[in-house]
């Protein structure tokens, strides 16, 4: 159950190594969701209201993560949007 105290951070990744990694990582000073691919993200927001901070990573196979970034920025106005990438090209 989330504590009213902590601040709520939402990590999207497609890499389950990746999510465990930033939740071991996180959880300690905050209440951490995570999901596996951006739709999955999309209907967290919605069910469970904005989030502090959410963390996306930006190639994903179905729906990139820059969308719902996009998303959360009507959804939760208030929300830090962080793009997380792996890949040292400028286009990205």
């Amino acid at each position: 159950m989330p504590s009213p105290n902590r601040a709520r951070i939402l990590v999207v990744d497609d890499q389950a190594a990746i999510l465990e990694d930033l939740q071991r990582q996180l959880q300690a000073q905050l209440d951490v969701t995570v999901a596996a691919e951006a739709k999955e993200a999309l209907k967290l927001v919605v069910t469970q209201g904005p989030h502090a901070v959410v963390v996306s990573d930006l190639r994903m196979p179905g729906m990139d993560g820059v969308t719902p970034l996009y998303s959360v920025r009507t959804l939760g106005p208030n929300t830090v949007r962080v793009p997380l990438t792996g890949h040292e090209d400028l286009e990205a």
